[in-house]
């Protein structure tokens, strides 16, 4: 089990504030849509935070009680956003695809997530580049008719302009939809190590988001809070597989498969802190998108494993 741990940092960059008028003219004439793992969104919509840092829905980046930075809300419009699943929405745009899921909702609908810990081992390196790979566990609150945030602990291959390149990598993202995305420090890692992603909920409206390379015992993470008007957590992702660039499947890694091991779920009711353990017992759904190119996508759940397994070919 992963320890949930506090360390701050001590930097943070901070975005020149400004008129909602202003901000859209400037994102209209310079917009600079980057692949994120929650799809295209505009570099200056893109935010680093301190490790350990917590960052409110007003965008404010707190470090303790020193306020280091605040982000006004996102000018510019998203493009290939496509999160929304489960019957709510639409098929997937052209860019900041998943190509490989497995997920599941709660056991009853007034019972959302609590905590998530997932376990899995970073896959082989590819063996030509030009790639940008997403592989993550992670949530989602889902109203009846849209996503309104996600929160991802990342493992990263390729370059996303922002860090990255043949090389893995991996950070912690909490990003509000057609809003602003946040990330912790990037970390390296590399094929072998065994990662675990955690989502704590530490309060009604507060989660630990934790990436760790429990090889190394580096970790980098955020402390999400989150509106009391939100809905409350209620999609959970065992395993994605998201590829917002590829044009051959020998782009990918040699392995052919990952698996993301269910180390610990609970949903909780009545209050934040009354959970119930269900690692065993939810009803995983797996998808396979049917993008191109056609790898042989295979996800599946694994029940004597207790486990997401995502499979291709090159």
């Amino acid at each position: 089990m992963t320890k949930r741990i506090g360390k701050r940092a001590n930097s943070c960059v901070l975005i020149a504030g400004g008129s909602l008028a202003m901000l859209l003219t400037a994102a209209s004439a310079q917009a600079e849509l980057l692949q994120t793992p929650v799809g295209m969104i505009d570099r200056s919509c893109i935010h680093a935070v301190p490790n350990g840092a917590r960052v409110d829905p007003d965008g404010n980046v707190w470090n303790g009680s020193s306020l280091v930075a605040h982000h006004p809300p996102c000018a510019v419009p998203w493009k290939g956003h496509d999160l929304l699943r489960a019957g709510l929405g639409t098929v997937p745009p052209a860019n900041g695809r998943w190509y490989e899921q497995v997920t599941a909702s709660p056991t009853t609908s007034s019972q959302p997530f609590n905590y998530v810990q997932i376990e899995f081992t970073v896959p082989s390196n590819p063996p030509n580049n030009g790639a940008l790979i997403y592989l993550w566990p992670g949530l989602e609150n889902l109203s009846s008719t849209n996503w309104v945030s996600v929160i991802q602990p990342v493992l990263q291959w390729g370059n996303n302009g922002i860090w990255g390149g043949n090389n893995w990598t991996y950070s912690s993202w909490g990003v509000i939809n057609n809003g602003n995305a946040y990330h912790s420090p990037p970390l390296n890692t590399s094929t072998g190590h065994r990662m675990i992603g955690l989502l704590a909920m530490q309060g009604s409206n507060s989660w630990l988001i934790q990436a760790l390379d429990n090889t190394t015992g580096q970790y980098t993470y955020q402390n999400w809070t989150t509106q009391a008007s939100w809905p409350q957590y209620n999609w959970v992702q065992a395993g994605v597989l998201e590829l917002p660039s590829i044009s051959n499947c020998n782009q990918l890694p040699v392995d052919n498969q990952i698996y993301f091991s269910i180390d610990h779920i609970d949903e909780f009711y009545s209050t934040w802190d009354t959970v119930l353990d269900v690692t065993n017992s939810l009803s995983w759904q797996s998808t396979n998108d049917g993008l191109t190119p056609n790898c042989n996508w295979s996800p599946s759940f694994v029940s004597i494993h207790n486990a997401a397994l995502l499979r291709w070919t090159e």
